[in-house]
């Protein structure tokens, strides 16, 4: 049985956080979603605005304010990144950085067994079967075993304490077979 030991806090759970919604399906959808949403809201308010002031309003005025409404959507769908990350920086840090967040910040132990992958901390411990283990992404600081399309289990590879490689190997191979 391998296993491995770590430290998880706040800035893990963010990073974590900005790879679910920058760099997998689910958040792609959600960007969408958002997008179209946001679309659909100045699209329906240039056209609300010219059906109430259709009367008062020549038709360069009300160019103009389409105009408007287009650069203001355009202006939105430019920086919604940016202000994702940030929405998401701080959405986490208000979520999990007062107090204690059992099971989620502090000290993890995560096992290969032949039934799952368990992580176990001071609060408890959970068991995820092979069966459930979709994939495993990787980024420069951070590695996510995920086990659903939303969950994953988060290894900070600069705090790992044992064999990180052999440990990843083993996950690998176990997935495969």
């Amino acid at each position: 049985m391998k296993s491995i030991r770590y430290e998880l806090d706040i800035d893990d759970l963010i990073q974590y956080n900005m790879h679910m919604f920058f760099s997998t399906d689910y958040g792609a959808r959600i960007k969408r979603l958002v997008r179209t949403l946001l679309s659909f809201v100045f699209l329906l308010g240039s056209a609300l605005l010219y059906v109430i002031y259709y009367r008062t309003i020549s038709l360069t005025g009300i160019a103009v304010i389409i105009g408007i409404f287009f650069l203001v959507m355009l202006g939105v769908v430019y920086f919604l990144p940016h202000l994702l990350r940030w929405n998401i920086m701080s959405n986490v840090r208000a979520a999990f950085g007062k107090g204690e967040n059992p099971g989620l910040t502090g000290e993890h132990n995560v096992e290969i067994r032949d039934e799952g992958i368990r992580s176990l901390s001071e609060y408890g411990w959970n068991t995820f079967p092979w069966r459930i283990v979709k994939k495993i992404d990787e980024t420069e600081g951070h590695i996510f075993i995920f086990v659903s399309e939303a969950q994953a289990v988060l290894i900070p590879k600069a705090k790992v304490e044992g064999d990180l490689r052999g440990f990843m190997e083993e996950v690998r191979e176990r997935m495969a077979g």
